[in-house]
């Protein structure tokens, strides 16, 4: 029995080591100086969370992406085309 469960704890780490995409990203977002760094990776997480059916998540991401792309103020001249 103690060998199964050595070979149970054996397999069973590498898997629990392992870092997942989204906190490998918003480790990376938060260590972002400039910010193009910033959008780009707030950007990846977005189409990230969007792969994995997560709107919520995603939403979010967009938002800080829009909110860290302001130009400028939007006016009625900008909706013009």
């Amino acid at each position: 029995m103690r060998f199964v469960w050595l070979l149970f704890v054996f397999f069973s780490l590498p898997v629990l080591a392992q870092v997942l995409p989204e906190t490998k990203m918003a480790s990376e977002y938060r260590q972002c100086t400039s910010k193009k760094c910033r959008l780009k990776t707030s950007f990846s997480l977005a189409e990230y969370y969007m792969e994995a059916d997560q709107i919520a998540k995603s939403q979010q991401w967009l938002e800080i992406t829009k909110e860290l792309n302001r130009v400028h103020a939007r006016d009625t001249m900008s909706y013009y085309i």
